[in-house]
């Protein structure tokens, strides 16, 4: 048997690992980078009994760099740096405590729209051919910018709030944690 398991593809041992795992019904499943080896139908196949198996009253714990399946597949999240928990609490929490706002602005001229906005003292995030990513203090800001831009004779073909990604987040606590570390070490 060992023999023929070996000639498994990476997913086929995942699905293999995953059926022993839940061979005896545990009341705590503790995963370590379940989705790795698996196909996008393997994985979404994996997101769908994960959800079956918390609604029937299982906890699932799954350690993974996998940033974007752990925000589609978990409800509550904690992020770990350095052996020390960052942060622990609720994914909506975590995602919606970011105090800025991200917009994407589709407009003629997105060069010349930075430029006026720098001197506004608006953040740049990134620039393309056709739009802008700016960071705005609150969403409740947008109809002054759109306002503002349209003083400025600027054409706006959309204006998009972007939504707080989990490696966003993730970032930002783990660069804020490293920031608190390293000013109690000169301390």
């Amino acid at each position: 048997m060992e023999d023929k398991v070996k000639t498994y593809s990476l997913g086929m041992r995942q699905r293999l690992g995953l059926a022993q795992a839940l061979l005896n019904k545990p009341k705590l499943l503790v995963l370590d980078e379940p989705t790795n080896g698996l196909d996008p139908a393997g994985i979404r196949e994996f997101r769908d009994l994960m959800r079956e198996l918390a609604q029937s009253g299982m906890a699932v714990f799954i350690s993974s760099h996998m940033l974007i399946e752990v925000e589609q597949l978990c409800d509550r999240i904690g992020i770990i740096q350095q052996g020390r928990m960052v942060t622990e609490q609720p994914m909506d929490a975590l995602l919606k405590a970011t105090e800025q706002q991200s917009i994407l602005l589709r407009v003629t001229d997105p060069r010349r729209v930075a430029r006026i906005l720098r001197r506004e003292r608006i953040r740049i995030k990134r620039i393309t051919e056709e739009s802008l990513v700016i960071q705005l203090e609150k969403e409740k800001y947008i109809p002054q910018l759109v306002r503002f831009l349209v003083a400025h004779h600027i054409d706006i073909y959309a204006v998009e709030p972007l939504k707080t990604s989990l490696e966003d987040q993730f970032l930002e606590l783990i660069d804020k944690a490293d920031r608190l570390r390293g000013g109690q070490m000169g301390a």
